[in-house]
């Protein structure tokens, strides 16, 4: 999935009644946690009240929320602690509902290890800087981050928050505060994506509380993102069209596709009329598809190998004057990813980490580069920088984007074809780890659902290990069969 669409009802009812006393806490003392009930088990939920500006000594503070999960069945096992992604997803809501005992990794770890989730400060219930980014349904194709909603959130959030307060570092710092109050010595860092920048962050910033990482989809600090996106987003492309090429299904239904794929690109440019029911709302949606918001779509579509093996038969419908299935995919991931639900994902995080880690960094000389000869050229870059030069923060100190050092055990579980963290980027990290490995997917994008991964991801948490992993298995990877009908497309993207 892109990001679970949990609602807040959904949230406080996995809190039940311990929430009243739980937020009544966070007024007082520091630091305060009760027990009470998370995704259907036994657990503490609780609250630190910290500095919103880490660099001074008074100020304005903020709530922290957390929730531990004691283990199934006692034991000695190092406690971990799972850092969310986006930047701006609530870890807390990711797994209230179902996520721990649904998530085959987190229901594995949870028989021996305790889980520490900790909303990151700007996410979730912990002070979330959140920002409703399409007042209309029909604004979702027209700018990736439409900047009249980029504008009125800064404005609304800078009457309660500094944004320029809610980098990685900040929340490092946060989650050792935090950390010191329970009997953890050291803990197993796990993370996903931008989770995987915030583990490494921890990792050099409290170097002897880490015991061994675990990071999927690996966003290393030097990434500035969305640069490595633009030539990922296009080999993943590339990669997509070669097998649909050797697929004698998908060829035979879609000989044309890298033809038909260039042609609703250039059609992108001039607008395409977009004219269909909204299933949910019942709306009648009436608008023009932009090349920005089409060429990030079929990125993000690219994100999971089950998602990508749509896009032919999407593209095919859209040539022949179909573009209902299409528009309906680009409405769905734009308010699952981008939508500002609360509960999702944080924008007003988003951008406040994004801009001042990534954005700030990034020369003309880079983007010009790395959006040459690219269908994401014009896009997803484009419109970062131009909703940053509205948020406006402090970029973070240069030091930053300096590769993580580590002697901990880390392992790395890369995508082949992996839209959003570019493999590439992962093998040049391994070398500033001394017991590091790197397992690299073939066919593999951003979210890869398999088997093999889940036994090698529980085997080195286990282990803190990575020389006793067989990683054969995962060469027998492959994707999903390519849908050939509309019925085959899922219900979340109609």
């Amino acid at each position: 999935m892109l990001t679970r669409a949990i609602t807040w009802a959904c949230i406080l009812a996995a809190f039940c009644s311990s929430l009243f006393a739980w937020r009544a806490s966070a007024g007082g003392d520091d630091f305060a946690q009760h027990a009470c009930s998370y995704d259907r088990l036994p657990a503490f939920c609780g609250t630190l009240r910290v500095p919103e500006d880490r660099t001074k000594a008074s100020g304005r503070t903020i709530v922290l929320h957390f929730v531990r999960v004691p283990p199934q069945h006692r034991g000695t096992a190092t406690p971990i602690v799972w850092f969310g992604g986006g930047p701006g997803e609530s870890v807390i809501a990711d797994f209230s509902d179902g996520g721990i005992q649904g998530y085959p990794l987190s229901a594995a770890l949870h028989e021996t290890h305790e889980i520490l989730f900790l909303d990151q400060r700007g996410t979730g219930l912990s002070h979330q800087l959140q920002c409703p980014m399409y007042p209309h349904l029909s604004d979702v194709f027209a700018e990736i981050f439409p900047l009249d909603s980029v504008r009125r959130c800064r404005a609304r959030l800078t009457k309660t928050s500094d944004l320029s307060a809610y980098g990685t570092d900040a929340a490092a710092d946060d989650l050792d505060a935090v950390r010191r109050h329970f009997p953890y010595r050291k803990v197993i860092a796990i993370g996903g994506s931008y989770g995987t920048a915030a583990a490494l962050v921890y990792m050099r910033r409290y170097p002897d509380a880490v015991q061994s990482a675990l990071l999927i989809g690996v966003e290393p600090t030097f990434f500035k993102i969305p640069l490595p996106q633009l030539q990922a987003g296009q080999r993943a492309l590339d990669d997509l069209e070669r097998s649909c090429a050797h697929d004698p299904t998908c060829h035979t239904h879609f000989p044309n596709f890298p033809a038909e794929f260039r042609r609703v690109l250039a059609q992108s440019t001039m607008g395409i009329p977009v004219n269909y029911r909204d299933i949910q709302t019942g709306e009648r949606v009436h608008a023009a598809l932009t090349r920005p918001v089409f060429a990030d779509t079929v990125r993000l579509l690219l994100y999971a190998p089950r998602n990508a093996v749509l896009i032919p038969l999407l593209i095919h419908d859209a040539v022949r004057g179909n573009t209902t299935p299409l528009a309906r995919a680009i409405a769905a991931i734009a308010q699952a990813v981008f939508g500002g639900t609360v509960g999702e994902q944080a924008m007003g995080d988003n951008f406040s980490v994004n801009c001042q880690e990534g954005v700030a960094f990034i020369t003309p000389a880079e983007a010009a580069r790395e959006s040459a000869n690219t269908f994401m050229a014009g896009s997803i870059l484009e419109a970062r920088q131009a909703s940053c030069a509205i948020w406006n923060v402090r970029p973070a100190n240069p030091s930053f984007i300096e590769p993580v050092r580590s002697s901990v055990p880390v392992l790395m579980i890369s995508g082949a074809d992996d839209p959003a963290t570019d493999s590439r980027y992962a093998t040049r990290q391994l070398l500033y780890l001394s017991d590091g490995r790197q397992i690299i997917v073939p066919n593999g994008g951003h979210i890869n659902d398999d088997p093999c991964l889940r036994r090698l991801e529980v085997r080195f948490v286990q282990t803190s290990s990575t020389a006793a992993l067989d990683a054969g298995c995962v060469k027998r990877f492959k994707r999903p069969p390519f849908a050939t009908s509309l019925s085959a497309i899922p219900g979340w993207l109609r």
